[in-house]
């Protein structure tokens, strides 16, 4: 009796894990099936995904707004920008660039939801609240005017 290897591939260019699970040619176990319908199985998607990625970009903006411009830190930006504002890092140029920073800021959001899911999700919110509470206070502190 032949014994076929669970693990080797098969027609459709999928591989089968332990557990029986499908998963895209070269994708390691782990992968599994968590992966969802994309063709090329490498994101998973869930239900609540366009509510994490409004969450996710309110949040990026947030962290932008509080870095560039909130005076909580105003004594660390001033001197962030006015001792490494030159040279290869550039920390002074990216604080004073908002699309140069939201990029970085996104990409550690997108890394954040991926890694911890559930605890970025709680932060998300509660930085999306605050930015919602911060833009209706400059709505009505404009209406009171």
């Amino acid at each position: 009796m032949i014994m076929r290897d669970r693990s080797t591939s098969s027609a459709r260019g999928t591989r089968r894990g332990r557990r029986g699970e499908s998963r895209p040619e070269g994708l390691p176990r782990w992968a599994g099936s968590r992966l969802g319908p994309d063709p090329a199985g490498l994101v998973d998607r869930r239900a609540g995904d366009l509510t994490d990625d409004v969450l996710d970009a309110i949040a990026v903006y947030r962290i932008v707004r509080f870095v560039q411009r909130d005076t909580l830190i105003e004594t660390q930006r001033e001197y962030v920008i006015n001792n490494w504002g030159g040279g290869h890092l550039r920390l002074g140029e990216l604080l004073q660039c908002s699309w140069c920073l939201s990029i970085w800021v996104a990409a550690g959001v997108v890394l954040a939801r991926a890694a911890a899911p559930r605890v970025w999700g709680m932060i998300a919110r509660g930085l999306a609240f605050s930015a919602g509470a911060g833009v209706i206070t400059a709505l009505v502190d404009q209406l009171d005017d």
